[in-house]
């Protein structure tokens, strides 16, 4: 396997494990900027990771986790 595609593959997994501010909005049922003011209110609940190209990103584990604790399941 060549470099690039393995760069490919673990991007793609990667991002399989994030979700974008309006993922997360839409799973909440809240405006995306208020999940980006969520996470600078409480930045260890609801980790905010940045991407090389600048773009935020949540774990889904770490939303999960917080949909759970707040029952909106």
């Amino acid at each position: 396997m060549r470099v690039a595609e393995i760069n490919t593959i673990y991007r793609t997994l990667l991002a399989r494990d994030l979700l974008t501010p309006i993922e997360v909005a839409a799973i909440f049922h809240v405006h995306p900027k208020t999940v980006n003011r969520w996470s600078a209110a409480n930045p260890e609940r609801l980790v905010r990771i940045v991407t090389p190209g600048g773009r935020i990103r949540y774990r889904r584990a770490n939303v999960e986790e917080l949909l759970a604790e707040t029952d909106l399941m």
